[in-house]
This record gives C-alpha cells, sequence and structure tokens, in this order.
C-alpha cells in the first residue's frame, strides 16, 4: 500500500507541472512589435511538432487569435523561469540532460527552433520511476531464453519484465502477460557522469565529473519457445517501458542472418549521430535479422573517470535498436573501467573465470545459433598471469560440447592480426602467440574483430601462414595506396584448413590508415611473422567512411555483405565475399587434368549446368546439398543440360552414376 501511495504521488506531481505548463503557455506572449513572420514559423513548427494534444492546442490558439497583431512573440523569459522551477529529482537522467541542454540553447539563441525544441522536451520529460537504457542480450540458448538489462534512478525498486506472445498492439495485451520475471537489482553508486571533451558544459551548463547514481535491473526470460516472436515491456506499474519485441531462434539449422558493427567509440553529440546513422539506415535496410554483433568499443572515455553520459547516448540514439533485437556484445579497450559499464548494462550468461578475472566482465559466453557456435572473448585482460590460458580452456569445451555444429565463430575486440595502427603492439603478438594455435586446433572458421578501423580480410591463415589456393572467383581492382592495398574484392574464401580474419572497417567517425607492405617487411622479425603483407588476401584499405555488414550464415555458406553509410544517410554496398568449407573447391574443370572422360560447366552455376562426356554414356545424375539431402535426381543419355534453377545458391556436390563408374564434384551455385 505504501508503495502504491508513493507512486501515485509521483505521477501526481509530474502531470502537476504539466497542468503548470499549460496555465505558462496561455500567459507567455508579450506585445514587443513587428513578429508576424516570427508567429507564422513558430506555428507551423508547433503543428509538425510531437508535444502533446493539450498543449498544442493552447499554443496554436494563442498565436492563431494573436497572429494578426504587428506586435506580438512569445515571451522566451516565462517558458525559461517555468522550465527552471522543475526539480532534478522529479526525473530521469538522460530526460532531465536533454531538457537542461534545450534550456541553454534557448537562453543563448531565443528563437522559434529552440522554443518549439523546449517545448517538446518538457513534453518528453520522463517520470523519476521509468526505466531508460533498455537492452535485450543473448544469453545461454537463444531458442528459449533472452536476457534484459535496463537503468532506472538510484532508489528505484522493483522492476520486472512483462512478455506476451505475438505483436503486441498496446499496453492491454500486457492485462494477462504470458510470462513475468522479476529483476535482480544492484545499486550503481557515483558512477562518473561526463568529461570536458563531452560538451556538456557549455550544452548543458552540467558540471564536468558530475556524479551520477543508478539502480542496475536484469531479468533472465526462460522457457520460451523456438521461432516465437513475443512483445515485452520492464519497468513496473505507472512507469513501463515503451513496447519491444523479439523473436527466439529456431530449433534447427535453418539459415540466418546478423548485423556485425564494431568500434562506434564516440564522445560527442556529433560523433554519436555518425555511429546512430551507420547503425538506423542497417536497422532500415535489414530489419529482419535474427540480431545485432558488436566488437567492442561502444564509447571512446576509459580508466576510473570514464563517461558514463556515453553509455546513455549510445543507447538513447539507438534505443528503437535495442528495445527490438537481441545484441551480442563484447568489451573493447575502451569500455575497460573499474565502473564496469558494459557489465551493468548487458546481461549475458555468466562465466566463472571471467567473473573472477577480468576488470569488465560479461563478455566471455557463448551460444549456438542456427548451425553456427558463436564465442565472445575478451583480450581485455591478457596481462593477467593464466587469463588466456582459461580462454583456451573454456574454447575447448565449448567446442566439445557442440561438436556437430558447421560453423565455429569467434568474436572480439583486439585484433589477432592486422594491418593497421596497432599492428606491431606487443599485446597483438602476445595474444596471437597464445589463442591462433588453439583457434588452429579448434578449426575456428571465421574470427570477426575490432579495434583498427580498417576494411581487412586475412587469410586463410594457419600455422601463421596463408593457406595456399583457399579463393576463388575473386575480382582484381585497381590498385590504390589508401582505398585497396591488395587490389581485390570480394571472392569465396575456403576455410577447411585455416580461419578468416575479419574487421569490417567501423561504425563510427574515428578511422585508422592501412600499412604498407614496406612498412609490413619492417616489423615482421618483432611480431614473429613472415609474409605478413602476403596474408592479406582480400580487399583490403580505408575510404574514411563508416560501414557495417550483414552476415547471412547458411548449411552451405557465409555470405558477407558489408555497407558503408555517407554523411548523408545513403549506404551503398563496398564488399561482397563468401566464406564455404570443403575439401575442395571447384573453380573449372579440365577434362585433361582433373576428370579425363568429362567436363562440368559453368562454375559457379547459374541457372542451368552442363555435362559434356568424352564418350557415349548413360547415365543418372543426383545433386545433393552438403547436409546430404538429394535434392535434384535427372537421367542423362550423353551430353545434357541441368535444370538447377530451382536450387538455392550455396555449394552442392554433383553424383554421376554410369554402371561401374562413378564421377563426385562440387560445385557453387550463384
Amino acid at each position: 500500500m505504501k508503495m502504491r501511495y508513493y507512486s501515485f504521488l509521483a505521477f501526481y506531481k509530474f502531470n502537476k507541472n504539466i497542468l503548470k505548463l499549460i496555465l505558462v503557455i496561455s500567459q507567455v506572449f508579450l506585445f514587443i512589435g513587428g513578429a508576424n513572420g516570427q508567429i507564422n514559423k513558430l506555428n507551423t513548427e508547433l503543428n509538425q511538432s510531437t508535444i502533446s494534444t493539450n498543449l498544442k492546442y493552447n499554443l496554436t490558439n494563442y498565436l492563431h487569435f494573436t497572429s494578426n497583431s504587428e506586435t506580438t512573440l512569445l515571451n522566451i523569459d516565462s517558458l525559461l523561469t517555468f522550465a527552471n522551477s522543475l526539480s532534478e529529482e522529479d526525473y530521469t537522467v538522460p530526460s532531465w540532460t536533454l531538457l537542461k541542454m534545450a534550456v541553454t540553447s534557448l537562453t543563448s539563441q531565443r528563437n522559434s527552433n529552440s522554443t518549439v525544441a523546449l517545448l517538446n522536451t518538457l513534453n518528453s520529460l520522463k517520470n523519476k520511476e521509468m526505466p531508460y537504457n533498455i537492452v535485450c542480450s543473448i544469453n545461454g540458448a537463444p531458442t528459449s531464453r533472452m536476457g534484459f538489462a535496463w537503468f532506472t534512478n538510484a532508489g528505484v525498486n522493483g522492476g520486472k519484465v512483462e512478455i506476451v506472445q505475438g505483436s503486441a498492439i498496446d499496453s492491454l495485451a500486457f492485462e494477462t502477460p504470458d510470462f513475468t520475471f522479476n529483476a535482480k537489482i544492484d545499486s550503481v553508486k557515483n558512477l562518473n557522469y561526463n568529461l570536458p571533451l563531452n560538451g556538456l558544459l557549455g550544452l548543458a551548463g552540467i558540471a564536468d565529473s558530475t556524479k551520477h547514481s543508478y539502480t542496475e535491473n536484469k531479468a533472465l526470460a526462460t522457457g520460451l519457445a523456438p521461432n516465437t516472436i513475443y512483445s515485452y515491456r520492464v519497468g513496473k506499474d505507472n512507469a513501463w517501458s515503451k513496447t519491444g519485441t523479439f523473436k527466439t531462434a529456431k530449433d534447427n539449422t535453418d539459415s540466418f542472418s546478423f548485423i556485425y558493427i564494431t568500434d562506434p567509440q564516440a564522445n560527442a553529440i556529433a560523433q554519436f549521430d555518425v555511429a546512430q546513422k551507420t547503425t538506423n539506415v542497417a536497422n532500415s535496410m535489414f530489419p529482419n535479422v535474427n540480431f545485432w554483433l558488436c566488437c567492442g568499443d561502444l564509447v571512446n572515455s576509459t580508466g576510473v573517470n570514464n563517461s558514463e553520459w556515453e553509455y546513455e547516448q549510445f543507447f538513447q540514439t539507438q534505443q528503437d535498436i535495442f528495445l527490438n533485437k537481441p545484441w551480442a556484445v563484447v568489451t573493447g579497450n575502451h569500455d575497460v573501467s573499474p565502473n564496469k559499464n558494459i557489465t551493468h548494462h548487458f546481461n549475458t550468461e555468466n562465466t566463472g573465470f571471467d567473473l573472477k578475472n577480468s576488470t569488465v566482465p560479461g563478455s566471455i559466453y557463448s551460444f549456438v545459433y542456427g548451425d553456427a557456435l558463436f564465442m565472445a572473448i575478451s583480450f581485455e585482460n591478457y596481462g593477467k598471469s593464466g587469463h588466456l590460458d582459461s580462454i583456451a580452456n573454456w574454447m575447448r569445451r565449448q567446442v566439445s560440447a557442440h561438436p556437430t555444429t558447421k560453423w565455429r565463430i569467434a568474436f572480439y575486440h583486439r585484433s589477432v592480426y592486422t594491418g593497421s595502427t596497432h599492428q606491431n603492439n606487443m599485446d597483438g603478438k602476445i595474444i596471437r602467440d597464445a589463442l591462433a594455435p588453439v583457434f588452429d586446433e579448434l578449426h575456428i572458421d571465421l574470427a570477426l574483430q575490432g579495434h583498427d578501423h580498417i576494411y581487412e580480410i586475412i587469410g586463410p591463415i594457419k600455422n601463421k601462414t596463408l593457406t595456399k589456393n583457399a579463393v576463388i572467383k575473386q575480382v582484381s581492382v585497381s590498385f590504390d595506396e589508401r582505398y585497396n592495398l591488395t587490389g581485390k574484392s570480394g571472392g569465396i574464401f575456403n576455410v577447411e584448413n585455416g580461419t578468416m580474419y575479419f574487421l569490417n572497417n567501423s561504425s563510427g567517425y574515428k578511422k585508422y590508415q592501412p600499412h604498407s607492405e614496406y612498412q609490413m617487411d619492417t616489423i615482421e622479425t618483432k611480431i614473429g611473422l613472415s609474409n605478413y603483407f602476403g596474408m592479406f588476401n582480400g580487399r583490403f584499405g580505408q575510404d574514411g567512411i563508416p560501414t557495417f555488414s550483414n552476415i547471412t550464415v547458411s548449411t552451405d555458406t557465409i555470405d558477407v555483405k558489408t555497407y558503408e553509410v555517407n554523411t548523408l544517410g545513403i549506404s551503398s554496398l563496398y564488399d561482397n565475399f563468401k566464406i564455404v568449407k570443403m575439401t575442395d573447391v571447384v573453380d573449372s574443370i579440365d577434362p585433361k587434368e582433373t576428370v579425363k572422360s568429362m567436363s562440368f560447366y559453368p562454375i559457379p552455376v547459374k541457372d542451368y549446368a552442363y555435362v559434356n562426356f568424352k564418350d557415349p554414356i548413360d547415365a543418372d545424375v543426383e545433386v545433393y546439398s552438403l547436409k546430404g539431402t538429394l535434392v535434384k535426381l535427372q537421367h542423362l543419355n550423353g551430353s545434357s543440360q541441368i535444370n538447377l534453377k530451382n536450387l538455392s545458391k550455396g555449394v552442392y556436390t554433383l553424383k554421376i552414376v554410369s554402371g561401374s563408374s562413378n564421377y563426385k564434384i562440387k560445385f557453387i551455385k550463384d
């Protein structure tokens, strides 16, 4: 009863301020002369704004009533007086900061744009009980579980997550939720909120190194059904979040897709705008991906006095994505802080040695999605005795627990191999010497990296050496000492005997430059590698534009498409390559050298394949997927055409049976 009383009191106090604002607006006009144009402009902007109906009605009617007067202008001082009368303790931290920014802007600019911005901000103020920085994270089996994390102001407890099956239209769907999970809470005290580089002193009058305390809320949903859409909300009575949605994974090996980004690494509003533009374009282009993956450096500040405001901006500028897609995130070196911001904000599966050894726990975990085992790894405590050995043994346990998955994908921040800024850093050598042999041992197929803010395709690598003859269908393009140092683009990479190391540049503003072959040659002895430049087996360079990758994983292939997003928010395809895993990748068949009695072309196949025999032959042709499923059966009497139009893209095996003679060919359907 006491809890309900305080909730009602806070709700009443919040709405009383809204009523007060309506009264202020009805009195905030002053006759000062010659303002018809300004009033008309404000009226237009007001009609396009998102402030509440009551506020819009009061202000719009007054503008219409007075617009014929030559001596009418909004009394900005009255509006500022009202805004400055509000109390910080009544509102959430993020919405209060936005209010301070709007007040500062109107105080200095005193124009219609800033006036409407302040009205919008006042209307968007969130009651102190409301949740914010909401994230759903992959936590264990994505077929049946989902992790949730969010912040509330200090002292705000009693949060939970409510879940209903299907797409909820409104809050009525949650009157009888299918699942309710109470949040486990933790008090997060005296986080450093902002640094000078954040600019909040000038933008909002918030002193540098301001401290804020919070309540961390985490809930784990279990017992969910596979391949099912759910709606959810977090918070508590009278303080619920917007409705989010997510979809659990299928419990089979069907194809799936995800967005891969890394290193948004922002510390100022303009930089966050660059990063959010990249991700929001990705979200609009690929709204049906199954999850998002980020290889670290969510923000720029690090250390004891890092900036929680930067994390706040990271979430607030992308909240619609975080509400509606599960995330898999690892810590970057810029995320390392004893304040454990990443740990507080993401709800991942706990790993014992990670909790014990890591400065920022929560970035060593695994999950199986479709036909792939994903292993999230943090190398940030590489210098701690035994930590890299613990990672190696943990990886062995994950692979042993999931021996039948087709693909093994590792993702982490610090590069094992790179051709840029951190290339000759000794931390890279330490990590490479300890873990690259483990990647070889466990047959890791794809390693997604961060840290070096450049586009680079390295490998496949085994024993610190490039695997020979492992790429086909690559396009030769113009060499450029910055944009493309290899003169290569695209390709199909066979990882049967090695690991592909891939970094897709960065989703933010910050970029590094590629190192030349000469630069790499000069450091080979120091870093313990030879023919280092030769390991860069795909596109390699920098064009200074933020990027993201859409990655589709099927049993047959991993298809990687990387897009860049310019300052106008326009995307374009930057590179596209595929990964396969087979004993032999067929680029072409020469009947004189490969199979003397027959030929098969073209490869890759588009719609039709052609089989030519040296001698007349009567044969059956069988086509199998890599799963071993028979997908095509046709009888041939001599050389013939085979219709493969109905096959999806991927790798197949063609088997020709004629009496005691058998031919088997692997081919790619494009």
